[in-house]
């Protein structure tokens, strides 16, 4: 397994190795920086205090990973084109088969007699599940292996839908509900083994180019998104409410069974000393990229699930609404893919966190909109506001799992799937968690304050954030200085 990252972590921060030249500045500076790896934003490392070049001098230098290169795309194997088309290939099956129950579900489960709040519970479980779940694949998927829990999760997800295509023939009531609740939280399983596995393998497959192929999956998931829905409404009207499900089951488990034919096996070296999720946990870069998961995706799941309902509320044209509602997804969509860019080919993953962070606040007072900016909302507020969110949404998640990974394999976590399997579990996890608590609180506060106030409220806690964000940049950039003076 070194022998697969010898160019790119030799002698550098994130594979933990010593300096062979002995180099060392100040103890106490470097204790200081514990948890920081050689990423973007890393300036010293923890483990030896040696300085490594700023955002704009990583390509003049050498570091542990090598930006990734223009053309990394054309030079891919024949392994990595197989290995990234199925990654993006499972997100658009995935993302599609999670969204597509959106336009028709609730009404169906209110006519078999479930109520609103069950309803939003049998919707919102996934992600608690997925919360819960994901840790547990992360720290045993050296013992089922990544490509087995790849595949097993997108045959898992399928086959729950398909499943809960025939809920129709349910008795109506606690039984209704009961089953429907059951078969959620099989997918949800399914879903996180997929997730976690599928972290995981780009950290393997592609180790100098995560954040841009992390990117680009998401890209992909951000399109499922938005057409799951809309083939759900078409397969719905067409035929019935089982169609959707049947379809769109049957096609994430074809591609589970295609991942499962052409995905290359995912051997690794099994070590017999591990560290585990609390000392990763310490980290207070892992720290910081969960505070920004929580930032963007707790943002995301706030709007969503409160944005249709006051888009209604306007009396705009029906195209006009699921336009607007769009425009976030599709702002994240386009967004993704640079961001992973930048993250890696200009090492500025940190940077991007702080920006989309107070990208998210303004979002929010734009939104609204507060009401310390108008006093009525319009369609450029609705729609500047969800656009400038989802482009914060986008800067703030993409980096966390490679700056993750980085730092804890600069931390002394070994460069296995061991520790791929972690990393992907905890931000897997934290991504489930800050969505269902974004989506709940938003549906709480704006039930009880109105749109504009929870909006106000939502962008200062995003303001709090952001601020915890940037002062941890400067923290680094500041000791990093005074640390290069005392080399000096």
């Amino acid at each position: 397994m070194e022998a697969h990252r010898s160019e790119s972590l030799g002698n550098g921060v994130d594979g933990g190795t010593a300096n062979p030249t002995g180099d060392s500045i100040m103890a106490e500076g470097s204790a200081d920086l514990e948890g920081v790896g050689a990423d973007a934003n890393s300036l010293v490392t923890a483990e030896h205090g040696t300085l490594i070049p700023h955002e704009g001098e990583a390509e003049a230098n050498s570091i542990s990973r090598t930006p990734a290169t223009t053309h990394w795309l054309r030079a891919l194997s024949w392994r990595g084109r197989t290995v990234l088309l199925i990654v993006c290939l499972a997100g658009y099956c995935e993302s599609a088969v999670y969204s597509c129950l959106a336009p028709f579900f609730p009404l169906e489960a209110t006519k078999r007699g479930a109520t609103d709040t069950q309803i939003a519970l049998i919707i919102g479980i996934f992600q608690l599940v997925v919360f819960l779940v994901s840790p547990v694949f992360g720290k045993y998927v050296t013992h089922f292996g990544a490509k087995f829990l790849f595949v097993c999760g997108l045959i898992v997800c399928g086959y729950s839908m398909c499943v809960f295509g025939i809920l129709q023939y349910c008795p109506p009531g606690s039984s209704y509900v009961a089953s429907a609740f059951a078969i959620r939280i099989v997918e949800a399983v399914g879903g996180a083994a997929y997730l976690t596995a599928a972290f995981a393998i780009i950290a393997r497959e592609f180790p100098e180019q995560v954040s841009t192929v992390f990117g680009l999956g998401e890209m992909m998931s951000g399109l499922g998104y938005l057409s799951g829905p809309l083939v759900g409404s078409l397969l719905y009207q067409l035929a019935g409410f089982k169609m959707p499900f049947l379809v769109l089951g049957a096609l994430e488990i074809l591609c589970g069974f295609l991942a499962w034919y052409l995905l290359p096996s995912q051997t690794d070296i099994l070590s017999s000393e591990y560290a585990g999720t609390w000392k990763l946990l310490r980290m207070p870069r892992m720290i910081i990229s969960l505070v920004s998961i929580f930032s963007a995706l707790g943002a995301l799941g706030f709007l969503t699930a409160t944005f249709a309902d006051q888009l209604d509320k306007q009396h705009l044209a029906t195209y006009a609404i699921a336009l607007i509602f769009i425009l976030p997804s599709l702002a994240y969509i386009v967004s993704a893919p640079l961001a992973g860019y930048l993250s890696d080919k200009k090492n500025m993953g940190v940077s991007l966190m702080a920006v989309g962070s107070l990208i998210i606040t303004g979002a929010f007072i734009v939104v609204g909109p507060s009401p310390f900016v108008a006093s009525q909302p319009t369609v450029w507020t609705y729609s500047v506001g969800g656009g400038l969110l989802g482009v914060g949404v986008a800067l703030g998640a993409i980096p966390c799992f490679d700056i993750g990974l980085k730092t804890a394999i600069g931390r002394g976590f070994s460069d296995d799937y061991h520790t791929y399997g972690l990393v992907s579990g905890v931000i897997g996890s934290a991504i489930a968690l800050a969505t269902f608590v974004g989506a709940a609180l938003g549906g709480l506060f704006v039930e009880n304050y109105g749109f504009a106030l929870a909006t106000t409220g939502a962008s200062g806690v995003s303001l709090v954030l952001a601020v915890i964000i940037v002062g941890f940049l400067l923290y680094e950039r500041i000791l990093a200085a005074r640390l290069s003076h005392t080399a000096n």
